[in-house]
């Protein structure tokens, strides 16, 4: 018999079989398409095309030969490898050409003899040209980036063997419309065009074509990532929706990270580093050509530092672990991080390419999310995977598998581990076909089988009932109008386990060239964003707060417990009355069942203190040992209140902070923002996007970017908000009410022990000095009362007094923002650059969506940066500095709620080979975040951080 955790065991194991199937079919079809050679009269030329100065592959490099053997020349375009390949060619001698724009022509003469096979590679040196350089995170094939579609920047090897960092994700600082977030030295979260978040996953980020994320949370940890900054070819950024070939989740665009291979980049790059934080950091990666088919490329990283500092005073100080002990429950802020990785590339034939890559990390740091912080401790992420390139064709398997090792949160005042043992399956296929030099076609298949497996940690209840499945279909059509126009269409149609209908996607691009330097562009994409397990099945207790010791043995031990909570099938459900007030469930339920007066202790009541007055009544009365008090209080109190008095509804504020001063927006409950709504099932998020854009060389020195979008976005989905308010005693109505009801009873109780009228009224009215009143008796009870919830506003999914719920809701009203980015290159010259770009949208807040909450951008309307860059070639030093200003915005994400203030920093990178002569090639990189040391808070809750100086040997073997 199964326990729990072995049933989720088992059903893991299965999926695992998904992905390592897909690879055994892929060498068998390697086996299969294998040509057989024979001999011929005929030869074939082949190699490789590299930058020279980094070593880099260059894809789409034309090589022409010429020679008297042929009626005319002949070529290739080298591949995302750089590799190129002519077959065929007639015995006899050749002149051969390279030629890349931006680049100087390179050329080389060669004879080729019957059934010979020649390698010629090519080292090409750049020239200064703007503009040029290829994508393939657009349209998912190769294409110039002033032909692209769509907005997108690209950030080259160059630009990132300058930067040592600890995150990828700092290499796109910035790059116009990205919001980055720090929360610490190696922790960021990244969006395009805003509706950033804590534990965000909003942004598609990709490596060499592999879904990112930690699997089953869709958390973007880019310090999780496996590959050495040195073994980062370059990385692109798509601006915007991409839903049409990239699927679901991508709306809010693409980061891509795209790898070296091990052909053209042989040879070990050894690094070693430090900075301020105590950071220590290292690295080494390795590629070796075994033949001229098979290629082999490993690399492993580590670093540690001391994180930004901060404390949660939401955070308890000791926590209880087991029944009786308890245990520090301080901040770790010590970082670390272990990763490796291998890849082999096997050239099967000219056109067919087989890559097996697997990779793994370690880390240990501090890590917000919705219900607070998490110390994550030795949390392990592992993938494997496999792809087969096949002239047009392309297919792919790969498997991501998270181990939170002893990661725990930080905000509940009991021990709470978290268990992620997730993975993330996926097989996709993709083919394209030119049915002529004006069509062409691609079109694909992705199927995703996210299966968490939380041991009840994360996903409680629903641990047994959380399994994704997706399966999505597309097709785009690329049509060259005419020589100056292109037009492009796709659709995509996605089904979803958990989605009651399936998806589709449209995308369609005008794109007009006038020029070879110009690219005006219309685009209109349709994305949609499925919920994330988190949406559907979160179950986890993020706070507790336990009862008053006094009233314990009669409320029970807990006085409310903060449930993380995803959506069910159902929704959740209040109970309204008739008079449409959402109904409680008080906390004084146990009494009154006991008691009899209702017949269940989670009945619903109306919310008022009439329901639970006979319960204060006898806490009261009970609550002196006097007989005489007792006596007295039991005939001057009325049995029930003779006017309703209605509830007051407060929500738990989680921004409190006790070192403060009390306000209105300081106190541990507040008002809500909203009455109480239902909350239906969780639906997709769709992001409908209008654009309008140029890119293009106003000169051979001049880069012009320009963007403008309308975007709408439908049942977005917002961050985990508290939806049950407490009920409390609203102390005027009270009092007012009580004091009423006790007056008349006082006097004549008072009457009764021998006191004549006028006395009796005096008392009662409080003119008595030392003699309390009917008024003062009743701000007593308000006062001892008061503090304490008499019930909760519960759905009927939950139907108790103690647990407070924070889910997710869709919101029907429609979000529409409308924004612009411009950015610019000037090349002044041979060494000096000029870059700079700004950002802005119209709106950073919504207000009371479906006239129940405010929605937060949770980015700035006003961004810019501004770049100058000097470089020599011949001394090999590169300076960089940048300026970067973010404006002020609203934070409303889950429990971090308030305002970030603005900040500018300024950036310095400084870069200088060393000449040491025959060592090869030595490197010294220097980067220095906020040289200024201007003290900055990037989110609600994230660190105040300063100044970061690193600086990183680099060596070349």
């Amino acid at each position: 018999m199964y326990t729990k955790v072995q049933l989720n065991k088992e059903k893991t194991m299965s999926y695992h079989k998904l992905p390592c199937l897909t690879l055994i079919l892929i060498i068998a079809a390697t086996i299969g398409f294998t040509p057989v050679f024979v001999a011929a009269q005929t030869t074939t030329l082949s190699g490789r095309v590299t930058d020279a100065e980094t070593g880099e592959a260059m894809t789409g490099a034309n090589v022409v030969v010429v020679s008297p053997s042929l009626t005319e020349s002949r070529g290739a375009a080298t591949d995302a490898n750089g590799n190129y390949t002519i077959s065929d060619l007639p015995v006899g001698q050749y002149d051969v050409t390279v030629t890349y724009i931006g680049y100087k022509t390179a050329a080389a003469s060669v004879s080729m003899a019957a059934g010979q096979r020649r390698i010629i590679d090519f080292a090409l040196s750049s020239e200064a040209v703007l503009g040029q350089e290829l994508v393939v995170s657009i349209s998912r094939r190769v294409e110039k980036i002033l032909e692209a579609p769509a907005a997108v920047s690209v950030i080259s090897s160059k630009d990132i063997e300058a930067r040592p960092t600890l995150s990828p994700a700092d290499h796109l600082q910035g790059i116009p419309a990205v919001d980055i977030v720090s929360n610490g030295i190696n922790q960021k979260n990244v969006v395009v065009r805003g509706f950033n978040n804590i534990f965000s996953g909003s942004l598609l980020s990709l490596i060499d074509n592999r879904i990112g994320r930690v699997p089953s949370l869709r958390l973007n940890a880019h310090n999780f990532y496996t590959m050495t900054n040195e073994d980062i070819e370059r990385i692109e950024v798509v601006l915007g929706p991409g839903s049409a070939l990239y699927g679901p989740n991508s709306a809010g665009g693409v980061f891509h990270i795209i790898t070296k291979s091990p052909f053209g980049s042989e040879g070990t790059i050894v690094s070693l580093g430090g900075g301020e934080r105590s950071i220590l950091m290292g690295s080494v990666r390795h590629a070796v050509n075994i033949n001229d088919r098979i290629g082999f490329k490993v690399s492993a990283q580590t670093y540690q530092g001391n994180d930004w500092e901060s404390v949660d005073l939401a955070e308890p100080t000791f926590i209880i672990k087991g029944q009786d002990s308890t245990f520090s429950n301080a901040r770790n802020f010590d970082v670390k991080k272990i990763a490796g990785e291998a890849r082999i590339d096997y050239r099967v034939s000219d056109d067919m390419t087989v890559i097996v890559n697997s990779g793994f990390n370690q880390a240990t740091n501090l890590e917000p999310t919705g219900v607070g912080w998490a110390q994550a401790d030795a949390w392990k992420y592992s993938y494997f995977q496999g792809r087969l390139l096949y002239k047009n064709f392309f297919a792919q398997a790969f498997l991501n598998q998270s181990d939170a090792g002893d990661s725990r949160l930080l905000r509940p005042n009991i021990y709470s581990p978290i268990v992620d043992k997730s993975t993330l399956s996926v097989i996709q296929l993709q083919h394209g076909m030119e049915l002529s030099e004006r069509q062409r076609f691609t079109y694909g298949v992705d199927i995703l089988s996210t299966r968490p497996v939380t041991e009840g940690t994360i996903n409680g209840r629903n641990e047994e009932d959380d399994d994704i499945d997706e399966f999505g279909v597309y097709l785009q059509s690329k049509t060259a109008l005419t020589d100056k126009i292109d037009f492009v269409a796709a659709g995509r149609y996605d089904k979803h386990s958990e989605l009651e209908d399936p998806v589709i996607s449209p995308r369609a691009a005008l794109v007009f060239k006038p020029t070879s330097k110009d690219n005006f562009r219309l685009t209109y994409n349709r994305a949609f964003s499925t919920p994330s397990t988190n949406n559907l099945f979160l179950d986890l207790v993020a706070a507790s707060q336990a009862m008053p010791a006094s009233l314990a043995p009669i409320l029970g031990p807990t006085l409310f417990d903060v449930y993380g909570r995803g959506v069910p099938e159902t929704g959740f459900n209040f109970q309204f009355g008739t008079d449409e007030r959402a109904q409680m469930v008080s906390l004084y339920g146990g009494a009154l069942f006991a008691a009899g007066a209702i017949p269940a202790s989670n009945t619903y009541l109306p919310p008022d203190v009439n329901s639970v007055w006979p319960i204060i009544r006898g806490l009261t009365i009970g609550g002196t040992d006097d007989p005489a008090t007792q006596a007295l209080l039991d005939a001057i109190l009325p049995a029930q209140l003779s006017e309703t008095v209605p509830g007051l509804l407060l929500v738990l504020n989680t921004a409190f902070d006790a070192d403060k001063p009390p306000s209105a927006d300081n106190q541990p409950f507040i008002l809500p923002s909203r009455a109480v709504a239902n909350v239906d099932r969780i639906r997709e998020t769709t992001t409908t996007t209008f654009e309008l854009g140029y890119k293009g060389l106003v000169s051979d020195k001049f880069l012009l970017t320009t963007s403008v979008y309308h975007t709408v976005i439908e049942d977005f989905v917002g961050p985990l908000s508290i939806e049950t308010p407490h009920v409390f005693i609203d102390p005027t109505a009270f009092v007012t009410a009580l004091t009423g009801d006790i007056t008349p009873r006082y006097v004549a109780a008072l009457m009764a022990q021998g006191f004549d009228q006028p006395t009796a009224e005096a008392v009662a009215a409080g003119l008595v000095p030392g003699v309390p009143g009917a008024a003062e008796i009743a701000t007593g009870i308000a006062t001892t009362f008061g503090p304490l919830p008499i019930g909760l506003i519960s759905p009927q999914e939950e139907q108790n007094a103690t647990d407070i719920i924070v889910t997710y809701r869709n919101f029907a009203d429609k979000i529409t923002l409308s924004g612009a980015e411009i950015g610019f290159t000037y090349l002044v010259n041979d060494h000096w650059r000029i870059g700079g770009n700004y950002a802005y949208v119209d709106k950073n807040l919504f207000k009371l969506l479906d006239g129940i909450a405010d929605v937060a951008l949770n980015a700035p309307k006003n961004k810019y940066a501004v770049k100058l860059g000097y470089t020599d070639a011949e001394k090999g030093l590169d300076v960089n500095l940048r300026l970067r200003f973010v404006g002020s915005f609203p934070v409303i994400s889950a429990v971090f709620q308030g305002t970030v203030e603005s900040y500018s920093l300024v950036d310095l990178n400084l870069g200088y080979d060393i000449p040491l002569g025959g060592l090869g090639r030595t490197r010294l990189s220097v980067t220095a975040q906020n040289i200024l040391d201007e003290k900055h808070q990037e989110f609600v809750g994230a660190p105040e951080i300063g100044r970061l100086v690193v600086a990183r040997i680099t060596q070349w073997f």
